[in-house]
């Protein structure tokens, strides 16, 4: 992902996100959540998504999180980036947070999301719709490999494709 980053056109676009947010000055957990946003066919055939009640699922993420890192223990304050195909995960997390007495900041890249319930992928190929559709991912993957702390789902092609791309990206010495 490091050679992906370095070469990606819109590479400006993710840097200065990260510039604004204060990546830099923050222990950045990256949460990427794949819920599907009720889509069909080979997402719901393999029982992939959130099962349960969003909202007690975030509250369990965040109850989990905060256990297994406390706050108190980061030189740099929390904040976390959440990559979606759900854009009401955004505003769970924060009422989460909320909810815990955490006032941490949750920053999101903009992006254009279907309609609730509709899906994720646009059925427009081959249209600047759809590139932008990938544009919006790629950028988040990016920034999810910037995170210090990575929470991820196991049905997501990044989770299971980072840790191979950080072996075999690696610099032979510091392997």
């Amino acid at each position: 992902y490091k050679k992906l980053r370095s070469k990606y056109k819109r590479r400006s676009i993710v840097d200065s996100f990260m510039n604004q947010h204060g990546f830099k000055n923050h222990t950045v957990f990256g949460i990427h959540i794949r819920a599907g946003n009720g889509e069909g066919w080979d997402f719901q055939m393999k029982g992939r998504g959130i099962h349960y009640n969003p909202s007690l699922w975030v509250s369990s993420l965040l109850k989990s999180l905060l256990a297994s890192f406390p706050p108190d223990k980061f030189t740099n304050p929390p904040m976390i980036f959440l990559a979606t195909d759900d854009a009401s995960y955004r505003q769970r997390i924060k009422d989460g947070l909320r909810e815990l007495g955490m006032d941490w900041p949750v920053v999101t890249m903009d992006q254009k999301f279907r309609g609730e319930g509709k899906g994720v992928l646009l059925d427009t190929r081959g249209s600047n719709e759809e590139l932008e559709s990938w544009h919006s991912m790629f950028q988040d993957m990016a920034l999810l490999s910037h995170s210090n702390i990575l929470i991820s789902t196991m049905w997501s092609s990044f989770s299971q494709s980072l840790p191979l791309s950080l072996v075999l990206g690696a610099n032979r010495n510091q392997q």
